[in-house]
């Protein structure tokens, strides 16, 4: 089921909603630093979204579309053991169909 993104930080860290596809528009947000690098989908309500990954290379897939306005669709995990969820990109929505995360996930080809 798809849902559109309204308030990903509400969402309960104890309750499992990893089953549940999310939907957003949004720019990606790249910080890198010498010591970590964050990403980020900044939503166009203002909202930022944790994106969780153990490495930034995983997300590398991701850079081609930096400083466009996106639409993705995101699962949200609670690997980090915080107490909010991150979110983890499955794909990318574009006008020729999707693009697809294909460290964690596969495409069926």
């Amino acid at each position: 089921m798809n849902k559109i993104v309204k308030n990903f930080y509400t969402l309960n860290a104890n309750e499992d909603h990893s089953t549940e596809v999310y939907v957003c528009t949004g720019k990606i947000n790249w910080v890198e630093t010498a010591h970590y690098t964050s990403i980020q989908l900044l939503t166009p309500n203002g909202q930022k979204i944790s994106l969780y990954s153990s490495s930034a290379n995983q997300f590398n897939w991701l850079k081609e579309f930096r400083g466009e306005e996106i639409t993705v669709e995101i699962v949200d995990c609670s690997w980090h053991g915080k107490t909010y969820y991150a979110g983890c990109v499955i794909a990318v929505i574009t006008g020729d169909g999707k693009v697809y995360n294909e460290l964690n996930f596969t495409t069926g080809k």
